[in-house]
């Protein structure tokens, strides 16, 4: 004799996507049949009744197709809003603290995503020199969609981003802004 497990729901059983994308086809086949009745309440000629129900059917399949990207699109997948700032973004930099050892630059910096750390990136600056790029080092930063801020975790630089510009500034532990960032993103030096 079955217990009490037996008996349990299987609805109960099935994964919450599931579940979901069951309400959505049985919320599409009531909508089916109330057009189907519909059309055979209103006295339409046979002609006008097919054209109503073409009509319902490419509105339900639209409606099924945008319910089946929303079930496709889950949390975690590549919902990640560092596409703002990922790519390679040129510019240059000015020294605000004189006299130092610091010089304006010609600046270029490579932003990549982060695997497995959300709204993280790898900001890669390099600096040109006699024509060429030299790197100056790598360093991860955390992008803030609600802000559109990205600020490096060790706190020393803060740019804002405005579509495809970026102003920023490398700031001393003391808050004296060192050097001013202005960069564009180049969309020919993008990677592929």
């Amino acid at each position: 004799m079955p217990g009490p497990a037996a008996k349990q729901d299987k609805s109960m059983l099935l994964p919450a996507r599931t579940q979901r994308l069951a309400g959505r086809r049985f919320v599409a086949n009531e909508i089916r049949r109330e057009l189907l009745t519909f059309t055979d309440q209103c006295g339409l000629t046979q002609r006008a009744k097919s054209m109503t129900r073409a009509f319902a059917v490419r509105l339900l399949s639209l409606y099924l197709t945008v319910a089946f990207v929303s079930f496709a699109q889950t949390p975690g997948s590549d919902n990640d809003a560092t596409a703002a700032v990922t790519g390679v973004w040129r510019g240059n930099s000015n020294c605000m603290v004189k006299p130092s050892p610091c010089h304006d630059e010609v600046n270029v910096y490579r932003i990549a995503k982060v695997n497995g750390k959300p709204n993280i990136v790898s900001v890669t600056a390099d600096k040109i020199v006699d024509g060429k790029e030299v790197v100056m080092g790598t360093l991860e930063s955390k992008y803030d969609p609600q802000k559109h801020s990205l600020d490096s975790l060790d706190g020393r630089f803060h740019f804002t981003v405005d579509g495809n510009k970026m102003e920023g500034a490398l700031t001393l532990p003391d808050g004296t802004v060192y050097r001013r960032i202005h960069l564009k993103r180049d969309y020919q030096g993008q990677e592929r």
